[in-house]
């Protein structure tokens, strides 16, 4: 386990105090909302894991219209390379370029 030595505004503190039985049952309230807090933290940063057999029975029931191809965002998540960087490797992988 990781240990941290923090400081906390006093007041705060000292307002938080009341509620609690003793010092150890604060500090352990404290440390599961600070773990709780760094867990939806790092969540921001991951990306999702894909079921790819969910996804392809999404993308089967879309429509084969010009309006199935307008609701593939609903489906697909963005994608993080640009246009421009997608123009390139094509440019690259056809011509060498």
């Amino acid at each position: 386990m990781c240990r941290f030595n923090m400081s906390f505004n006093d007041t705060v503190v000292n307002e938080m105090r009341p509620h609690f039985a003793d010092e150890r049952r604060m500090l352990l309230w404290m440390q599961v909302q600070m773990e709780k807090v760094m867990r939806e933290y790092v969540a921001q940063f991951k990306t999702p894991e894909v079921d790819g057999r969910q996804l392809l029975n999404q993308l089967q029931a879309l429509p084969d219209t010009p309006e199935g191809f307008l609701l593939l965002d609903t489906v697909l998540q963005p994608s993080h390379t640009s246009v421009v960087d997608l123009r390139e490797e094509a440019l690259l992988e056809k011509y060498g370029v």
